[in-house]
């Protein structure tokens, strides 16, 4: 009786975790569907001009993630820029070429921080105004 309960808790945990991995790869199918409609519908060589938010740590010439937003879905873009760069995660980059071969997209740092999907970022405690400052002080 006891063999029995234990393969019918282990029979119901299978069946827990594959109902859970079954909406997981599900969620990853419908949003990769959903990128590559917009993909479609803007073209690649579209977002060439356009600004993206760096998502890696770093960007160098043979690695990077980012995101780029448009129409209210985010898209994930592999990105390359040469080294060495300021581009570390969360940097605001233009994006100046797409290459086919790759399927990347050549970007360039540091840009505006305004641009499609994007608001501007504001520090309070840096944002200083000339009234503000004595005047034998500096804002650095």
């Amino acid at each position: 009786m006891s063999t029995f309960r234990t393969v019918l808790k282990l029979a119901g945990g299978v069946t827990l975790a594959s109902l859970v991995v079954r909406r997981i790869v599900k969620r990853i199918r419908r949003r990769r569907t959903r990128q590559l409609e917009l993909m479609k519908k803007l073209g690649r060589h579209a977002l060439v001009g356009k600004t993206c938010r760096v998502r890696t740590h770093e960007v160098s010439d043979t690695f990077g993630r980012a995101d780029f937003h448009a129409e209210g879905h985010t898209l994930d873009l592999d990105v390359r820029c040469l080294s060495p760069n300021e581009l570390t995660q969360g940097a605001i980059a233009r994006i100046v070429a797409y290459h086919e071969g790759s399927d990347t997209y050549e970007l360039v740092a540091p840009a505006p921080t305004e641009g499609p999907g994007f608001e501007r970022q504001e520090d309070d405690e840096d944002d200083l105004e000339d009234d503000d400052l004595e005047d034998d002080e500096a804002p650095f």
